[in-house]
């Protein structure tokens, strides 16, 4: 779309949100093909039994459009809306048949009918992406307009106004986002019944190879802020959820009592949970508590410094929760330990066990013991791990 198009959109918008009812009238031929091309990308996902076409589809977001009393912001927030609109059509369609064919009898209890199917998977996809935009609604019309909208990351930076970069990002965060949602936390999508039963409908389309450069990774991270976000060596998101009340607490008698150590010590920086770290193996990892001798920090650049420090800690804690799988710690652990890491604890209150790792040695298990000492690395540092298991 030229730029003299984008500025009669914008003006024509501008008319309209200001009451002139003639405007939508003049708008529609302008912003009509890319309307269409939606609606078109949206009903590709439908089952083979619907019934609407896309002609219909836009007629009818025109004339939900047309009732509407708006302040256009741009063309991005009239893309957006206009999607929306469209999606909701559709899902009110989806609950309308679906009512309809169980009242009718004509699924089963047993094996629902494809085209039912579909439409269970949905709505289910429509709840989660309603809760993706309550959390962040630039990250949800992204989704959006990629998923549903079958728009190109070019495109959707076209109409959001935003970079390219910039829509990349958001669009593989909210896929992350998207799949733990509809695998009931879980970061793998093979928890979901969803997933497994109908892959095809969660298959991303066209999602692009190339992974995420380090910067463009820390950029991600600091454009969504309230996200924990991890990174697997294999370039695969994990959205952290946060942490409950009790493992809060505990996680903050930890951090107490280390840096307590830390201060009066003085060999070194330690960290909280919030502090990423680039291993060598390129996975971004976030440790419950961290600690880095001094000349190592010392050694780094203020770039360095500033983003994800490009090393493994000295030391690592992870501390288990009970909603944390031990075998994923486990392995978390030994990676850090295969990329670098001298000492590593791994504390689990709800077994009243801490996991020791160290290089070249098997993880040695401390049955409900009542410190743990950090010798020789933490010169002088015993925990006292009762106080974690209240």
């Amino acid at each position: 779309m030229s730029s003299s198009s984008t500025d009669t959109i914008e003006v024509l918008l501008d008319r309209w949100g200001q009451g002139d009812s003639t405007a939508l009238d003049e708008l529609m031929p302008l912003v009509y093909e890319e309307l269409y091309r939606v609606a078109a990308s949206y009903l590709r996902r439908e089952p083979p039994s619907h019934i609407l076409e896309p002609t219909a589809l836009v007629n009818e977001a025109y004339m939900q459009l047309a009732t509407k009393h708006t302040k256009w912001q741009n063309r991005a927030h009239f893309f957006g809306i206009s999607a929306n609109i469209m999606r909701r059509i559709l899902i009110n369609y989806a609950r309308e048949s679906l009512t309809l064919n169980r009242s009718s009898g004509a699924s089963t209890a047993v094996e629902p009918q494809t085209s039912d199917q579909s439409m269970v998977e949905l709505l289910a996809m429509h709840e989660a992406l309603e809760r993706l935009e309550k959390a962040d609604l630039r990250v949800g019309r992204i989704v959006e307009l990629r998923y549903f909208g079958g728009l190109t990351i070019k495109e959707i930076a076209q109409v959001m106004a935003i970079s390219p970069s910039t829509a990349e990002r958001c669009w593989r965060l909210g896929r992350v986002w998207l799949r733990r949602e509809l695998s009931g936390g879980s970061p793998s999508a093979e928890a979901s019944a969803i997933f497994v039963q109908s892959p095809s409908v969660f298959a991303e389309p066209s999602f692009p190879t190339e992974e995420l450069t380090d910067d463009d990774f820390f950029a991600l991270c600091q454009e969504n802020r309230d996200l924990q976000i991890e990174r697997t060596k294999e370039g695969e998101l994990i959205i952290m959820p946060p942490t409950g009340g009790e493992a809060g607490i505990r996680n903050a008698k930890l951090i107490s009592r280390f840096g307590e150590w830390a201060e009066r010590d003085g060999s070194g920086q330690s960290f909280d949970s919030s502090t990423g770290f680039l291993l060598p193996d390129r996975a971004v990892r976030s440790p419950d508590l961290s600690w880095l001798l001094n000349h190592r920090w010392n050694a780094l650049s203020e770039k360095d410094k500033e983003q994800f420090p490009p090393l493994c800690p000295d030391f690592v804690v992870e501390l288990r929760s009970k909603t944390d799988s031990l075998k994923k710690l486990q392995d978390k652990m030994e990676e850090y330990i295969a990329n670098g890491a001298q000492l590593g604890w791994l504390i689990d209150p709800i077994e009243r066990k801490v996991h020791i790792y160290g290089p070249g040695v098997a993880a040695e298990v401390l049955d409900n013991p009542e410190t743990v000492s950090g010798e020789p690395l933490l010169k002088g540092f015993a925990l006292d791990v009762r106080t974690l298991w209240d």
